[in-house]
């Protein structure tokens, strides 16, 4: 039997998600991290970490979440190059830093993650990011007008 190839293991976990079928899309996002890794594809797997910890994050797992996160991180970086996942991590950072009441650091890395998405050609994330930054920002008061 061969083994899923890393895409495939992406489809599937988005596949689940959509049915709602959470635990089942962390198991084949965590394929797709396995075999992305195996391929040696260091940002293409730190990608799918992100995904997998990100999802935990969505559901209020903060253990698995944190330490996926911070391996999408890791991977990130050690793929020695800037790539998609490089901004993604940058999203629950700038989440904590609002809720910690830091705005100018949630802009920061706001700005920083669609900058870096718009270089990868991921348009669609970067509005998402932006808009979701900027209400936030401005459910905490930290902007004085309208962007």
């Amino acid at each position: 039997m061969t083994p899923a190839s890393a895409a495939d293991c992406e489809q599937a976990a988005i596949g689940a998600y959509l049915l709602g079928a959470d635990d089942e899309s962390a198991k084949h996002w965590e394929e797709a991290v396995r075999a992305a890794l195996s391929g040696g594809d260091l940002a293409e797997s730190a990608r799918y970490a992100f995904w997998l910890g990100f999802g935990f994050m969505m559901r209020g797992q903060a253990a698995p979440a944190s330490g996926w996160l911070s391996r999408a991180e890791a991977l990130a970086a050690d793929a020695g190059t800037e790539c998609r996942a490089s901004g993604y991590v940058l999203i629950p950072k700038c989440l904590v830093a609002i809720d910690d009441g830091e705005p100018a650091e949630a802009l920061e890395m706001a700005v920083s993650a669609t900058e870096i998405g718009d270089r990868f050609g991921h348009e669609r994330e970067c509005v998402l990011l932006a808009v979701d930054s900027n209400a936030s920002l401005r459910m905490h008061g930290a902007l004085d007008r309208p962007a």
